[in-house]
């Protein structure tokens, strides 16, 4: 979106010039000044955008097959797409099903009239119906935004988020009482039917946008000198803006011819992997929407921390402003995954992985084709021997049955196999070794992607096999929270401080409750910003916690394993601890609500009954097994523990469960 300063009272800092020469000479020094910013920035990211290009071609499926000869194999092993949406699912679960992500604190000595858990609840109203496509019946949730970068950033190395808010249009909806009606039958008045009356209000949301990176020029020397974003609107959307204060009318009646980039297009339908062009009657408008520092050919400075605009490379139709946000920074959010030390672009986890899918798709095609040739290998016939030659003009298909002429010498091959193709005898053994480096390139192994391997893997092999990404992952995820999140949620809230007087007050009412908005409300606009702007701290936490929980339940496991292996042990615990609440604290580990299992009455009265099945069960078990069920033997594999579906590290630590009973 490109209108933030929507409903703002805006001066600007070329009003001062009155001669129209001059106000001509100072916008066309500007003009050259954000084109010159756009040409450096794009210089300077050329090889990232060409890099990311390739990986997002990768996860699409598709690859140059210019090599390849007619008939040969041209399939396309999906080994980035499934870890890229390994990734993203593991994000989304980690912020939407595991309940609270994000925690709002107080700093000390703050005065606020509102509780913290208040603010928390005003922040979620904001983030979890922010609206889409410039559309309030349109929503989505900053989670799932969230979720969605992750994806852009595993291929093109950066999450992108612009925060800020504007005014939409929304319905609000009304009872009309209907008009009365006489009833001759009764001799009395019947109401009329009731009548649903809707209007279009006006009310500021907030928006949080995910900017593609091809869009996004920030200053390559890293020293934040500007950000520019580049977007593309329809006319009749740049001049509503002109028409309410944001654009320069006499400029954006410049427009009307129209801007159409066939490179931009192409791009854009790449990325979505779907056509985008538009049809001709939709007149495009190239916008370059410019927040930071204006420096002049001499390298002096214009104009300091403004928001400006360039429609169409040439035409300036919003003159340099003071930024409109009051927590002074840009709307813009930049996070990358793998850290690159004095880089603004950074790099990408499937920058290496990526090229590894290629490999792996060569080998496979490799053997395909020769599996293809040891079954139809490569024929020598004698044409002239046939009845009818056409019949074999296209080939000779499996079981077709030739008619060759009757003076044919006896015992001559008409028809013969001059070469038989093979699969190399080394290919699978390096197609593997291909597929580990891959699967080590993208962070994640065969148990991370979904299934158990084929051997018998005992639970601290498992476990050993996923420490060195387990520690990568952490590190991702801690920067996802400190880096993205926890940045998005402050300039979120500081934009929803500066801006709530102008929100749909019977949502913040229902968020918060009439006492926390009446307190919030009835401060002016500057003394609740300086009241709350330094006052709260936001700590996210859901990747970590999500983390965290396998490993907590691992050295849970671990500890009920030593005690109930050792007698003196088991004593001591049973006397200062609650079995009941070891139980509950792993179910929670597990993310499972304790009181949907718990038993009725009833189910309490049919325990001992139960208790008696259960110990007959296990003896049943016990005998099958050898007797070794409850001995310190060498222990379960990884596939005779719980379900394939769940973490493999919790399917391996579920063992100590079936000693418990027996020994207890």
């Amino acid at each position: 979106m490109v209108f933030p300063a929507e409903g703002l009272e805006s001066s600007s800092l070329s009003d001062i010039v009155e001669d129209p020469l001059v106000r001509e000479a100072e916008d066309q020094k500007i003009i050259r000044s954000i084109l010159e910013y756009v040409r450096e920035s794009d210089d300077a990211r050329r090889t990232r955008l060409d890099r990311s290009r390739r990986n997002r071609d990768i996860f699409f499926g598709k690859q140059d097959w210019s090599h390849k000869q007619k008939g040969q194999s041209k399939e396309h092993l999906p080994k980035s797409s499934v870890a890229v949406e390994l990734f993203h699912a593991f994000v989304k679960r980690s912020l939407i099903q595991f309940g609270d992500w994000f925690s709002v604190d107080f700093s000390l000595g703050s005065k606020v009239p509102v509780p913290a858990n208040r603010i928390r609840d005003l922040l979620r109203v904001f983030i979890d119906n922010l609206p889409d496509n410039h559309s309030a019946t349109m929503t989505s949730t900053l989670a799932l935004r969230i979720a969605d970068s992750t994806k852009i950033a595993l291929n093109e190395s950066l999450m992108i988020f612009k925060v800020y808010g504007r005014h939409i249009a929304q319905d609000q909806f009304f009872v009309e009482a209907g008009q009365s009606l006489f009833d001759e039958q009764t001799g009395r008045e019947a109401p009329g039917e009731d009548k649903l009356v809707s209007k279009q209000v006006k009310a500021w949301r907030l928006f949080i946008d995910i900017i593609n990176p091809e869009d996004y020029y920030p200053d390559p020397s890293g020293s934040g000198l500007y950000e520019i974003h580049e977007v593309e609107r329809d006319l009749h959307e740049v001049q509503e803006a002109a028409a309410l204060g944001i654009y320069d009318p006499i400029e954006v009646g410049k427009l009307e011819a129209g801007f159409r980039d066939a490179t931009k297009e192409a791009q854009r339908s790449a990325r979505a992997a779907q056509p985008s062009q538009v049809g001709s009657f939709r007149r495009k408008v190239l916008i370059w929407e410019f927040w930071g520092t204006i420096l002049d050919e001499d390298g002096q400075v214009l104009h300091r921390n403004v928001i400006a605009t360039v429609a169409n490379k040439k035409y300036l139709i919003r003159r340099p402003e003071p930024n409109p946000f009051w927590h002074s920074q840009s709307p813009f959010v930049v996070a990358p995954l793998i850290r690159v030390p004095f880089s603004v672009w950074h790099k990408a986890l499937m920058d290496h992985a990526a090229d590894l899918n290629i490999a792996l798709n060569e080998m496979f095609n490799l053997m395909l084709d020769g599996g293809l040739s040891s079954v139809w290998g490569i024929k020598q016939l004698k044409s002239e021997y046939l009845i009818d030659p056409r019949s074999v003009s296209e080939g000779i298909p499996q079981g077709a049955t030739l008619v060759i002429k009757s003076e044919v010498p006896p015992g001559e091959d008409v028809l013969k196999t001059v070469h038989s193709g093979q699969i190399p005898t080394d290919a699978m053994a390096i197609f593997e070794m291909l597929n580990r480096e891959f699967t080590q390139a993208a962070l994640t192994n065969e148990i991370k992607l979904g299934s158990l391997p084929a051997k018998q893997v005992r639970a601290t092999e498992v476990i050993e096999a996923s420490q060195n990404q387990a520690v990568i992952l952490d590190s991702i995820a801690t920067d996802i929270e400190h880096s993205a999140i926890e940045p998005i949620l402050r300039k979120a809230f500081l934009t929803i401080i500066q801006f709530l007087d102008d929100a749909d007050f019977d949502m913040v009412q229902g968020a918060i409750g009439q006492q926390a908005t009446v307190a919030l409300l009835g401060l002016s606009k500057a003394k609740r910003y300086v009241l709350f702007a330094k006052s709260f701290s936001f700590k996210a936490f859901g990747l970590s916690a999500t983390l965290a929980r396998v490993r907590d339940f691992q050295k849970t496991m671990a500890l009920m394993q030593a005690v109930f292996a050792n007698p003196i042990l088991l004593r001591a615990f049973i006397k200062r601890f609650s079995e009941d609440k070891v139980l509950q604290q792993l179910m929670k580990q597990l993310n499972i609500n304790p009181e949907y299992m718990q038993k009725n009455e009833q189910e309490l009265a049919e325990l001992p009954q139960a208790l008696q099945e259960i110990a007959a069960l296990q003896s049943m078990m016990q005998a099958s097994r050898g007797g070794n069920a409850g001995g310190g033997g060498a222990g379960l594999a990884a596939e005779d523990v719980g379900e394939p579906a769940l973490p493999a590290e919790i399917n391996a630590e579920v063992q100590p469960l079936t000693r418990m009973a027996p020994n207890a």
